[in-house]
């Protein structure tokens, strides 16, 4: 999400605020999304649940079915990959408890503070880098982000990395300038019940702000320095409506790949994957709002949604 601003004046942030909701703000450039491909399914967008099963000596397996691209529904045959194996149902479910639905194929190694400073977590973390089923979340976000053009004009893997971390409650994901990364909170985002579908708009939001920090070419610190309190506020602002619109304008060319017959099914995740003020240029609800309109109200949700977050008072390390 934002990088943090170390301005807390109530009447500039007022100020600014007021600006922002009143004023214009510039749109991303449009990309023409592609032709209209066959063969994607629904499932595509849900991880599988874990299962826990008994096997005939007694003990409890802990695994995903291998789904793929599939849901039960479609492939019940599905073969079950294994994650652990406990002696009790209990134990099963407890060490279920620890993990997230969705993972990606790498090491939970750090963890923020609402400051932005990172830290080594303490003790153990889970090391996804070699099971099947991070590797088939990574693929399916992939399948995703393989059809949205948008993902063209940001900035690739090879500058940004995107890794995982404990974020503080709230926050599923941040881009962090300093290790030029975005570091996504999968348990955060697994409880949101975000899917794969919600981990591409979050992911496209933070190279968003990775692309502006790259256009800028400085840290956000730096920045301050050359504006007035009130202007800060009103780029950071600024720089999260246009993160926002990216995630809209990507999902959206996500769903115009998606062929007729089973694009509803796809809709219906709209509401529970992408945030506001994404959902409404996305929602059926708002589809004859103009587009103008639809941005005022995105400002007007962006602005006192910071506020009361307190995330205008904080500082990034």
């Amino acid at each position: 999400m934002p990088d943090p601003v170390d301005y807390c004046n109530p009447l500039s942030i007022w100020q600014a605020l007021i600006q922002f909701l009143t004023g214009s703000t510039p749109s991303s450039s449009t990309t023409t999304p592609p032709s209209v491909p066959g063969g994607i399914v629904p499932p595509l967008l849900n991880e599988p649940d874990y299962l826990i099963r008994e096997t005939a000596a007694g003990k409890f397996q802990l695994g995903k079915p291998d789904f793929e691209i599939f849901d039960r529904a479609i492939l019940p045959s599905a073969p079950f990959t294994m994650i652990q194996e406990f002696v009790t149902y209990a134990e099963a479910q407890a060490f279920q408890a620890t993990l997230p639905p969705m993972k990606l194929p790498g090491k939970l190694h750090l963890q923020f503070d609402r400051a932005g400073k990172g830290s080594a977590l303490p003790g153990e973390h889970p090391d996804w880098t070699a099971a099947p089923d991070a590797a088939k979340t990574s693929e399916r976000l992939k399948a995703v982000l393989n059809r949205i053009p948008l993902m063209n004009t940001l900035p690739d893997a090879t500058t940004v990395k995107l890794l995982m971390a404990r974020l503080p409650a709230g926050m599923m994901a941040h881009f962090n300038e300093i290790r030029r990364a975005v570091y996504v909170d999968l348990f955060q985002a697994s409880q949101a019940s975000k899917g794969v579908l919600g981990l591409a708009a979050t992911y496209i939001h933070e190279l968003t702000h990775a692309s502006n920090f790259e256009r800028r070419g400085f840290f956000s610190n730096e920045l301050a320095k050359l504006l007035k309190p009130d202007e800060y506020v009103l780029n950071a602002l600024n720089d999260e409506y246009v993160a926002f619109q990216n995630e809209a304008k990507g999902i959206g060319q996500f769903l115009s790949t998606v062929p007729i017959d089973v694009k509803h099914k796809f809709q219906n995740n709209i509401e529970k994957a992408i945030d506001p003020p994404s959902t409404l240029y996305l929602s059926t609800t708002t589809a004859s709002v103009p587009v103008a309109t639809l941005d005022k109200l995105a400002r007007e949700t962006i602005g006192p949604g910071y506020l009361s977050a307190g995330r205008l008072c904080v500082v990034q390390s």
